[in-house]
This record gives structure tokens, C-alpha cells and sequence, in this order.
């Protein structure tokens, strides 16, 4: 009964989210069962919801507070992290398991922090508890530097670029194993293992092109120097190789004096936004709409005026808390629908009951929100969120009714919209 509405608009937003109408909730099921191993269990016999718990343990034994969700974890500082589990498998001495974690944030916006931890245990649950442990103590302090305007525990790297803008790399810790009372890990000139070492590694060329780059990238780098000299290297800019710059990287193990074996890793987080800095690619309103996301979190069964309560609360004026709330679920909504192959859709849209006519390309609100939800598709939100945001829109509503009663959404056609119960639509935002 649902296929369509499943096919078009619910394969990217699967979770389970409460309080929403039953064909939705029904799409959603039909949806997950056809891709159980994101939310139901999979070979593994390990869920998403699982993967999920495993990551949000990690995260609280390492003393972060977190918010648990169906399919990510909301850290204190605000960073949403969807875990998944990429894959599991039986190794020669146990169990093999490939996990993602995707980092959300305003500050990041419009990019994401991709990162994979692969691990070996006994068992697949100790295994993605293990790579998400070492998560945790590597990166995640780089991630929650990041958030601020001066790093607690990475070193960092500013420079000034052209348009007088400002970019910066912060720099993890240096994770160095090696056997167990050997010497500490040194250079070839005699100097101690640093969080610079490393980038210094892979060229004057990455770094200066790494400085000139523009948003939020998160930086992985290896190196290795194991028995009868095998060398290996790696770098990895938001979750891809870059072979041309592990060419250049090769050299740096090979120098390290009395060496048995030895690995060395770090994780650097390139970026041009962070606390008290802006890259002039976000004007004042859409890093306030992107903040603003935050009230529809746990706003299942609450009405908007409650929602523009919640933001007049943050010190949004009452214009621009109504035109998130009124515009942002219908843009997201707008966004999942486009998906419906021949769906065309009106600009024009009535201010009120009896309002003026007006068009929603003219709203700087929505404009933003629409992209944002374009994004959002794509990564730049947890699904769930997205869902819950966007079942918000009359239009995902007239959707659901109609694949209910079993009619096609091919070609659908949307017609005028209709906004009432705000105030502030035909005033200018405060």
C-alpha cells in the first residue's frame, strides 16, 4: 500500500520517530525491513539502534554527557553523531568490524565530519565498542576543540587568507604504539614526536593547500614502520585517500632511528568557522536558522506556537522565530518530495486565511531552509531529525493521505501554499 510513498519519499529518512501518522509510521517500517542492517539486526545480529547505544556508552565513559536518539547521539556541546556499522566479518584471529561516525554541527555547516574506525576483538559488539573508544580519545577532543575559540588540548595552525578571511588546523594528539619499554618516539635529527611531525610529513604543498581550503574538513594521517622495514602511510581528507600526498609521507618513517616497530597516528580538523569567527559564507540569519534546528529536537506533539515561545526564548525576535517554524518544515519537506519523479511545485503561497499573496522565493528564510534540506538529504542532518522536522509540512501530510488511499505521487502537482496563525509574515524581520 505504501510502495510509493516508501520508494519516493521514506528510503532516506528511516528511523522511528513518535507521534507521527500511521502511514508514515507504516512507510518508515516497510522501508527499514528492506534494509536491515540500518535499523533492524543484520548478519551481524547487531542493529543500527545497537550501534548507536555502543557509541553513546563510549562517549559517556569517557565523561561526555549525550542524549540518545533513534539513530545518532547528541552530544553535550551540541555535535550530533550518527554511528553506523559498515561491515563485520570473521578474521583469522576474531572479529573484524568496519564502523562510520558522521558529526554534525552549525559550525561545520554545510560540510560533515566523516570518519571510519576499523577494529579486531573477540565479538562484534566488543569489536565496535573497541574502535569507538579509540574514537573517542583521538578525535573527539579535536571535534569539541573545534567548537571553540581557543583549543583546551590541540595545538593549532592560523593563517589569514585572501578576503581577509581566517582559516585554521587544529591538531590531535599523537597516538604512538610501539613495543612496550621501548625508547620515546624520535625523529631522525634527534626530536621528539610532536603534533606537528606528522603534517610536516606530507609536504609543504598539502599544508599550504589545506590553509587556502574553504569549510570543515577532518584530517586523518598514518604512519608505520614494522619489522624488516615495511613501510606504510595514510592520509585521508574527510574519509578519502590522497595517494599523491602518502607518496611524500613515506620518507618520514623510514628516518626514525631504532625503531623495531612503531605506528604513529593523528586526527587534524581543517576549518574556516568556528567560535567567535566567520568566513562570511553564512550571513547572520542562516546561522541563526541553522541554531535554531535544536527546538525541533523533541518537539513531537508540540504546536508552533509553542516552538516560537521556545525561540523568542533564545532571544529570537518574534518575526524570525515564526518564519522558522513556519518555513523550515515546509522547505524540508519540499526538499523530500522534489525526489517524486515529474512533481512540480508553486512558488505562490497566501500570508493568512484571508492574507495577501505572496511567493516563497521571496522569504530569505525558507530560500536558506530549502538548501539546508537539500543537504540534509545528504548528510548534513540525522535522518531522523530531517523526518521529524518534515512531517511538519502539510505537503508530507497530503502525501501520506493520498498513499494511503493508493493513488500514484508520479506527477503530482502542488499547488499554492497556505500559512495562518502567524503574525509576522508581511512584516519585515526584526
Amino acid at each position: 500500500m505504501f510502495q510509493l510513498i516508501k520508494r519516493y519519499l521514506f528510503q532516506f529518512v528511516k528511523p522511528k520517530v513518535a507521534q507521527t501518522p500511521q502511514s508514515v509510521r507504516a512507510a518508515a517500517a516497510e522501508a527499514s525491513s528492506a534494509t536491515p542492517s540500518e535499523s533492524g539486526p543484520g548478519p551481524s545480529g547487531v542493529s543500527e539502534a545497537d550501534v548507536v547505544a555502543i557509541l553513546a556508552q563510549a562517549l559517556q565513559a569517557a565523561g561526555v554527557g549525550v542524549r540518545v536518539y533513534s539513530d545518532y547521539v547528541l552530544a553535550a556541546n551540541g555535535v550530533a553523531i550518527v554511528a553506523k556499522l559498515v561491515e563485520a566479518h570473521e578474521g583469522p584471529t576474531g572479529v573484524m568490524t568496519h564502523t562510520q561516525t558522521i558529526c554534525t554541527h552549525s559550525t561545520f555547516y554545510p560540510d560533515v565530519l566523516t570518519e571510519f574506525q576499523f577494529m579486531q576483538a573477540t565479538s562484534v559488539e566488543q569489536a565496535i565498542r573497541l574502535g569507538f573508544d579509540a574514537w573517542v580519545a583521538f578525535d573527539w577532543p579535536v571535534i569539541n576543540d573545534a567548537l571553540k575559540a581557543e583549543p583546551e588540548r590541540c595545538a593549532e595552525i592560523i593563517q589569514e587568507t585572501e578576503g581577509n578571511g581566517v582559516r585554521r588546523i587544529l591538531l590531535g594528539d599523537v597516538n604512538v604504539t610501539q613495543p612496550a619499554g621501548a625508547e620515546p618516539a624520535m625523529d631522525a635529527n634527534g626530536h621528539e614526536v610532536c603534533p606537528h611531525c606528522l603534517l610536516r610529513s606530507c609536504g609543504s604543498e598539502f599544508l599550504e593547500q589545506t590553509l587556502r581550503g574553504k569549510g570543515a574538513s577532518g584530517i586523518r594521517l598514518f604512519a608505520g614502520n614494522f619489522r624488516d622495514d615495511q613501510i606504510k602511510v595514510d592520509c585521508r581528507v574527510g574519509g578519502i585517500e590522497q595517494p599523491e600526498v602518502q607518496k611524500i609521507m613515506a620518507a618520514y618513517p623510514a628516518s626514525w632511528p631504532g625503531v623495531s616497530w612503531q605506528m604513529r597516528k593523528q586526527y587534524l580538523i581543517a576549518q574556516s568557522r568556528w567560535a567567535g569567527q566567520t568566513d562570511n559564507t553564512l550571513t547572520e540569519e542562516q546561522q541563526r536558522i541553522l541554531d535554531a534546528i535544536d527546538v525541533f529536537r523533541d518537539a513531537d506533539g508540540l504546536e508552533e506556537s509553542a516552538l516560537v515561545k521556545k525561540l523568542q526564548s533564545l532571544g529570537y525576535s518574534l518575526s524570525l522565530s515564526e518564519r522558522v517554524v513556519c518555513f523550515v518544515p515546509h522547505a524540508f519537506g519540499r526538499a523530500i518530495l522534489e525526489r517524486i519523479p515529474g512533481a512540480t511545485f508553486s512558488d505562490e503561497c497566501y500570508l493568512g486565511r484571508n492574507g495577501p499573496l505572496s511567493r516563497l522565493s521571496e522569504f530569505s528564510v525558507y530560500v536558506f531552509a530549502l538548501e539546508f534540506g537539500r543537504r540534509a538529504l545528504a548528510g548534513a542532518l540525522p535522518k531522523s531529525l530531517l523526518f521529524a522536522i518534515a512531517m511538519r509540512s502539510a505537503e508530507i501530510a497530503a502525501c501520506n493521505k493520498a498513499a494511503a488511499r493508493g493513488e500514484s505521487l508520479e506527477g503530482v502537482q502542488f499547488g499554492r501554499s497556505m500559512f495562518f496563525g502567524f503574525k509576522t509574515l508581511t512584516e519585515s524581520v526584526a
